[in-house]
């Protein structure tokens, strides 16, 4: 029993384990979920199996040497010059990985020429926000279940661009990898001392982050870091302008995807550790996070402010604009309902049972088949080292009784991940559209694999970017 404990300990061991369930769910899906017609059972993993082999394959893996090369010599380096590096690392991977699926043209993203398309006719309409559902309506479906955020993103890109749009993919690409640097800061503000390396580094190696980096869901990433990063600048400093900083990042968010206000929960439930877990100052712990602690009442004004900040946002979108987020979000619900299947999250739920809404007929995408869904499809792709190297973590900030208030974000982020799964709103492909939410797993996972087991460094991000090279070769992602 001592032996069949100690071997499933090992950590390759359990990154096999990560690796068996992702390839039983695709093989899952195959057998029991239709693969084609116009509303196909196309995840775990938001792709076709597709096998795909041309000579931009051979680009990648050059690529992949051209980091891993210089990359102790690099982390030696200022952090000014280590966010360049890793920054346009992540450039290098995501674009080539995904001309290895398929020639240049597959940086750009199918989602992003639809939104294109659609933004040409909506800037026709002048002031495009007032009665934004019905200039979108009889557009791609993608507008009719979105805010308008990313068509004002698009603007400057578009009037820059014109109608070539792989130039907004490359943009996209950047403003991505923009978010190591605060991978970064918010690691070293939860955990101490130069602990933002290994963060930064799986940041960059992540595999649906590459496979995805030239789309507005790699960029609301970067965003999701930014948060990440603010919220541990508040409860480390206490200070008002970081709340109200995150209110607003977090209503830009929104304002360009809905799921993006999914971090209310992260910041509602690791302010409530936070001030839950009582420890006193250990002797010699002079760590940031270990140091001042906040009173209730003052980490209690981050919420105040932050969403006070964020009401005030759409408030002074409503007085410019007309644009009513509250009727607007109550379309894109219907319009999801629609297309994800009925009766599966709990807004739908609410209007039905209390407010007697009536049923709708559609319904084919499963809530209990998306619950564990989500799960393995977004754990798989944020790379199997990653997710036990998290899992770890997790596991050490439950059971011990030294570890610090602030580094409870692994226990933090399980929690929200559950409570956002098990709502419903999100029944779709999770290891694209939850990538804001890769950046609260790779914290604890980072400091994980930086503190206990630095020797798995090289070969965890070696292992992620091998994961993506192999998907794109055997699988077609949809974008």
């Amino acid at each position: 029993m001592g032996r069949l404990k100690a071997f499933c300990g090992r950590f390759w061991v359990q990154v096999g384990a990560v690796c068996l369930v992702a390839v039983l769910a695709v093989a899952a899906r195959q057998l029991l979920l239709p693969a084609h017609g116009p509303r196909a059972q196309i995840s775990p993993f938001f792709s076709l199996v597709h096998f795909h082999f041309d000579w931009y394959t051979f680009v990648p893996p050059l690529v992949f040497a051209a980091f891993m090369l210089p990359l102790r010599w690099a982390l030696r380096r200022p952090p000014a010059a280590k966010f360049f590096y890793l920054a346009l690392a992540f450039f290098a991977f995501t674009t080539t990985v995904n001309m290895a699926g398929g020639g240049p043209i597959k940086v750009l993203p199918g989602a992003l020429w639809q939104y294109a398309f659609d933004a040409q006719k909506l800037y026709a309409q002048g002031n495009f926000l007032r009665d934004y559902h019905l200039h979108v309506a009889g557009m791609h479906w993608h507008t009719t279940v979105h805010p308008p955020g990313v068509f004002l993103y698009f603007y400057p890109l578009l009037k820059l661009f014109g109608n070539v749009w792989i130039p907004v993919a490359l943009v996209n690409a950047l403003l991505a990898g923009a978010g190591v640097a605060f991978v970064y800061k918010a690691a070293e503000l939860v955990y101490g001392g130069d602990a933002g390396d290994a963060p930064a580094a799986l940041y960059v190696t992540t595999p649906s982050l590459i496979l995805y980096g030239s789309t507005v869901d790699a960029v609301l990433c970067a965003l999701g870091a930014a948060v990440l990063f603010l919220l541990a600048l508040y409860l480390s400093r206490g200070r008002l302008v970081h709340a109200v900083l995150t209110g607003l990042a977090l209503a830009a968010g929104t304002f360009a995807a809905y799921q993006f206000g999914f971090i209310w929960v992260l910041v509602v439930v690791w302010s409530l550790l936070y001030v839950l877990y009582r420890r006193k100052k250990e002797p010699g712990d002079d760590a940031p996070a270990a140091g001042k602690v906040l009173p209730a009442g003052r980490v209690a004004a981050l919420g105040a402010a932050a969403a006070a900040t964020f009401a005030l946002f759409f408030a002074a979108i409503y007085v410019v604009s007309g644009f009513n987020v509250i009727t607007e979000f109550q379309y894109q619900q219907r319009a999801s309902e629609l297309y994800f299947g009925a009766g599966d999250n709990v807004v739908y739920w609410i209007k039905r049972l209390f407010f007697g809404a009536p049923a709708y007929a559609t319904k084919h995408r499963s809530y209990l088949m998306w619950v564990p869904g989500n799960v393995v499809a977004f754990f798989a792709l944020l790379g199997p080292p990653t997710t036990v190297l998290f899992l770890r973590n997790l596991w050490g900030e439950l059971k011990t009784k030294t570890v610090r208030r602030l580094s409870l974000v692994s226990l933090a982020a399980a929690v929200s991940f559950v409570l956002v799964n098990l709502s419903g709103l999100t029944l779709a492909e999770t290891e694209r559209v939850w990538l804001f939410m890769a950046p609260w797993f790779l914290l604890g996972a980072g400091y994980y694999l930086k503190v206990k087991e630095s020797r798995f460094f090289y070969p965890a991000l070696l292992f992620n970017l091998a994961l993506s090279f192999a998907f794109v070769i055997f699988f077609y992602h949809v974008k």
